[in-house]
């Protein structure tokens, strides 16, 4: 409203001087005022500025898609994998359970690793300000027709504990995995 008032006073300021040449409309120096077409009816109004979708046809994306494990469990069947993975926890961290609620922690780009022929996704996860000691990485196979299937390594200051049982090929990648 206030942006409204001072573009209306510039232009009859405008219009009031004795050196101003005269307008065709006061909608038109009200628009132009405004940046935009406001008295237009709203169907036929151009915006005044680009908006982000109208950027993203113009622009492609520069950045590299990168997919953290909080971008998996989108999809339901990583989801459904991972839900199964922690009913097989004994217990989960209280940094763990937050992190599930609010995304909360230090993630790590996923990386597809061929194991024994098979394709994994390897994610990992730490604890916030704390990453080097506390991180839970889950590996779900995608190679599998019924869809993916995940199992989880906690590596804490007790070592390392698994939730699922991966094969042992899997099971050592994992114990190696440092993430890139």
């Amino acid at each position: 409203m206030r942006r409204a008032l001072i573009a209306i006073g510039l232009c009859l300021a405008a219009s009031l001087s004795a050196d101003a040449e005269p307008r065709a409309s006061s909608q038109d120096d009200i628009s132009r005022a405004l940046g935009g077409d406001y008295w237009k009816p709203k169907g036929e109004r151009t915006p005044a500025r680009p908006t982000a979708a109208d950027a993203a046809k113009v622009a492609p994306r520069q950045q590299p898609d990168l997919a953290y494990l909080s971008d998996l469990l989108r999809d339901q069947e990583h989801r459904f994998a991972y839900n199964r993975m922690l009913s097989a926890a004994y217990e989960l961290p209280r940094w763990f359970r937050k992190f599930n609620t609010d995304q909360d922690g230090m993630a790590f780009p996923v990386e597809v690793k061929t194991v024994g022929g098979r394709r994994y996704e390897f994610a990992q996860v730490c604890k916030p300000r704390d990453a080097g000691r506390n991180c839970v990485l889950v590996v779900f196979d995608i190679g599998t027709d019924e869809g993916p299937i995940a199992w989880g390594l906690i590596r804490d200051e007790d070592g390392g504990e698994w939730w699922g049982r991966p094969p042992v090929a899997v099971k050592q990648a994992a114990e190696a995995y440092e993430p890139s």
